[in-house]
């Protein structure tokens, strides 16, 4: 009987020993849940090793080309001092190159600097398109080619004046300047610029407009070719000798202005300077001075050139830093008469 009791005992003793080492069975749920969430790790770590490396956005920009349609133009040398300030500030290096007016020249410039390879080029445009060849190319090159003035076609971005407006703005000013001065006169009025070039030609149909609708009793006698100081002069004195009750010139620019203000100073006493106005624009140093010091030049019209240079600068850096940059940007400008130029400049 002890015997049989012993075996009973042993036999109870492995079976609990048994049962305690078996494992409670984990609940199915859980385990899909921790399989699902191992595999989701798992994933995560795969895309990210696989994603490649985003490309920084933006372009490349050390090296830009400049061809100035004219440096002797006050107009110009202005300009290119914003684009220097503007460039060094930025790092960058500017060939400045002197068209001289010439659209032969320019488009040998500007291939020049597309064959040199060149990040950007600037172009003050002579003739858009002499210059879409190039345009061309450097858009196919990834060269970023910006056109001042006129566009051209395939251009990355045109900086431009609103040429039209900007004539409005002459003869509004000379309109003005007559109703105080010659009130319902039939007052004898002549135009001087640049006749040979198409934005001129635009400018003065501007000018037309406003001085005629604000003036209407004036009468333009003559149109007269200029670009420059030196063909001013000769241009006012060719006026004057044909036209010697002429009172008024207006110009597309103060260049030939300064020249026909330089002109009447000669031709007419000085007493009798206040009888005259010579009327310009972009408001160049030369043509300040000749309005502050009571000449025949009574106004002009500011077109902000040292902020032409350094713009143009800065839409080559948006453009670099990979913006979004109009397709056209406008530059801006305010007339400004002799009372402004006191208080102001």
């Amino acid at each position: 009987m002890k015997k049989t009791v012993g075996i009973f005992v042993v036999v109870l003793v492995l079976v609990m020993l048994f049962t305690a080492c078996q494992a409670a069975p984990e609940p199915a749920e859980t385990q899909n849940q921790e399989e699902e969430a191992v595999a989701a790790e798992t994933e995560d770590v795969t895309e990210e090793e696989v994603q490649p490396e985003e490309e920084p956005a933006g372009h490349e920009l050390e090296d830009v080309g400049v061809s100035i349609m004219e440096m002797s133009w006050q107009y110009f040398v202005v300009v290119v001092e914003g684009m220097q300030e503007a460039a060094d500030e930025a790092g960058l290096n500017l060939n400045i190159q002197d068209a001289k007016n010439d659209a032969a020249t320019q488009m040998t410039q500007v291939e020049t600097f597309v064959n040199q390879g060149v990040d950007a080029i600037v172009v003050d445009t002579i003739d858009a398109p002499a210059l879409a060849p190039s345009a061309a190319k450097a858009k196919e090159e990834g060269i970023c080619f910006e056109a001042r003035l006129v566009e051209v076609p395939d251009a990355t971005f045109t900086y431009l004046l609103d040429e039209y407006e900007y004539g409005v703005a002459i003869g509004t000013a000379g309109a003005e300047w007559a109703n105080e001065n010659y009130p319902d006169e039939e007052l004898e009025i002549a135009l001087v610029g640049m006749w040979d070039y198409k934005p001129s030609v635009t400018r003065f149909e501007g000018v037309k407009a406003a001085f005629l609708e604000g003036f209407p009793t004036g009468k333009i006698v003559t149109e007269q070719q200029a670009n420059d100081p030196s063909s001013g002069m000769s241009a006012m004195e060719a006026i004057f000798q044909a036209n010697p009750d002429i009172k008024m010139v207006l110009c597309d620019c103060d260049d030939p202005a300064v020249g026909v203000t330089e002109a009447l100073k000669s031709l007419v006493p000085e007493n009798d300077y206040e009888q005259y106005y010579v009327g310009g624009a972009d408001a160049v140093d030369q043509a300040i001075q000749l309005i502050k010091e009571g000449s025949p030049m009574k106004s002009t019209v500011d077109l902000y050139n040292f902020e032409v240079g350094t713009t143009s600068v800065q839409l080559l850096l948006d453009w670099a830093a990979g913006e979004e940059v109009a397709e056209q940007v406008w530059m801006r400008f305010d007339a400004i008469t002799y009372e402004d130029v006191i208080n102001n400049y």
